[in-house]
């Protein structure tokens, strides 16, 4: 019997000093079990830390023949007892990121995913919504079910999307339209956009790439029109984006889209291959790199030729081309100019020219940034 009562002590004993390891259910879908905290951002559950141990008290329990000490949960150095670790600054089992700031990082320490449509910068990442590759999938939806730009286009951007912005109009929270547009033979695509509040206008060969922007304008406040020139080639694609400048200023629309067509035939650039110049021809510079040559007639014998570049509508130069002069030989420069004239234009003046052809050259500027780069252009030509 007493052997008996020894076995089952031991078993006791062994029982007594066994233990089941904790499960690790962080991220884990909610609801949580007790030790962890769902996090609403997530729906995940993240660890619910205990207290910290450093400088913690002990306590010291007795009994006849044993004494043993065990951790305390009492406030230490770095925190109290049951407290958590999320808002101490370090990333500690179970956090994406410490401290929460309300914008990237979660009340609970947990990665906040971009909303591809709120006007913020979710996920900290310093692109907002559709700028966001984030948001890819998501806006290229949005993009394919924008309608179809017509001639005269009456709207409103009230309800409109908050995804989008330009590099002079729209920002976070703006709402704007979308529409698509493709160019059924090559000319410039001049859009006219007037309201009774500040709304703008930007153009992009890929709807959710802001670095292909070919255009934007936004010069004028209320009860304005707004004028853009955007070169196309014939099957080109562009998304045509009416924004705001101020949330408030969201409100109807009139958009008006013509294709105008140009003087220039394609291939024109070199002398062996140059279009008839006359004033007021007109050209398109794209893509990038691309170069016009016209020729022009001088009677000589002293004469002062004068030539200038200058928008195919009314308005500044917002492109920046270059011209050059040649000989009649076709390959002797006798001039140059980059941005003498209004804004990006181009003026150059020659004196003292015998009689003959000469060439005319229009590119766009070596320093040209991008969307300045490819344009639709007029030539101003005089001759004394």
């Amino acid at each position: 019997m007493l052997r008996w009562s020894l076995a089952l002590s031991g078993v006791a004993i062994l029982a007594g000093g066994c233990f089941l390891p904790d499960l690790d259910l962080t991220d884990r879908a909610c609801p949580c079990s007790d030790g962890y905290t769902c996090d609403d951002a997530t729906q995940k559950c993240v660890p619910t830390a205990s207290g910290t141990a450093n400088g913690g008290g002990t306590t010291t329990s007795s009994t006849a023949d044993t004494t043993s000490a065990t951790g305390g949960g009492g406030a230490g150095n770095g925190g109290s007892g049951g407290g958590t670790l999320c808002g101490n600054g370090t990333v500690d089992r179970g956090e994406d990121c410490d401290p929460p700031d309300g914008a990237a990082c979660s009340p609970t320490c947990q990665t906040l995913s971009e909303d591809c449509s709120n006007g913020v910068d979710d996920d900290g990442d310093d692109q907002i919504d559709c700028d966001d590759p984030d948001c890819a999938s998501t806006c290229v939806i949005t993009c394919a079910n924008a309608p179809t730009l017509g001639p005269m286009n009456d709207g409103t951007n009230l309800g409109g999307t908050t995804a989008f912005e330009g590099s002079c109009v729209g920002q976070a929270a703006n709402s704007e339209t979308i529409y698509t547009y493709t160019a059924a033979s090559t000319g410039a695509l001049v859009l006219d956009l007037y309201s009774e509040t500040d709304l703008g206008i930007y153009v992009r060969k890929n709807c959710n790439l802001p670095s292909t922007e070919l255009g934007c304008r936004d010069d004028d406040g209320d009860f304005a029109d707004e004028w853009l020139a955007i070169p196309m080639l014939a099957g080109d694609t562009v998304a045509v984006f009416v924004d705001t400048f101020e949330p408030a200023d969201a409100g109807a629309f009139s958009l008006t889209a013509n294709l105008e067509t140009l003087d220039e035939s394609e291939d024109n650039d070199t002398p062996a291959n140059a279009d008839v110049d006359s004033d007021g021809f007109t050209g398109i510079i794209d893509p990038v790199g691309d170069q016009d040559v016209l020729t022009v007639d001088v009677p000589g014998p002293s004469s002062k030729l004068t030539v200038t570049t200058f928008p195919t509508i009314a308005g500044p130069c917002t492109f920046d081309s270059d011209i050059t002069v040649l000989a009649p030989d076709g390959t002797t420069s006798l001039g140059y100019n980059d941005d003498n004239g209004t804004d990006g234009c181009s003026l150059l003046t020659l004196s003292g020219l015998a009689a003959g052809t000469y060439f005319i050259r229009v590119g766009s500027s070596v320093s040209a940034p991008l969307d300045q780069a490819t344009f639709a252009y007029a030539v101003g030509i005089t001759i004394q």
